[in-house]
């Protein structure tokens, strides 16, 4: 993966949907395995973006922001956190004008 210089270029499979993945912001240091899946139920998802997508996929545009999908294999590119997903596995995704980035504090 280090020699590809434009990940938003990839030749997707029908279908894909390439997307960023954003943790959430903490000060607790996590230790990952490269092969740990990303998912709605990992602890330290936030969200993803939409950043490349198969030319079938009509429906999603890039930027739109993806807030559960099914499993799918984390890569790493130029220390950001990647992965590829069937875009019918996407259940949750909205527009960036409809998101939130801030993260808001909890009461505990």
């Amino acid at each position: 993966m280090d020699r590809i210089k434009d990940i938003t270029k990839l030749i997707l499979f029908k279908g894909a949907v390439l997307v960023k993945i954003h943790d959430k912001a903490t000060k607790l240091i996590h230790t990952l395995d490269e092969k740990k899946r990303a998912s709605k139920d990992s602890s330290n998802f936030s969200h993803g973006e939409v950043v490349a997508k198969a030319d079938n996929v009509e429906w999603l545009e890039i930027g739109d922001i993806v807030l559960d999908f099914g499993s799918a294999e984390v890569f790493k590119w130029r220390d950001e956190k990647y992965c590829i997903v069937l875009d019918m596995t996407i259940n949750i995704i909205t527009k960036p004008e409809n998101f939130d980035v801030k993260v808001k504090e909890l009461a505990t």
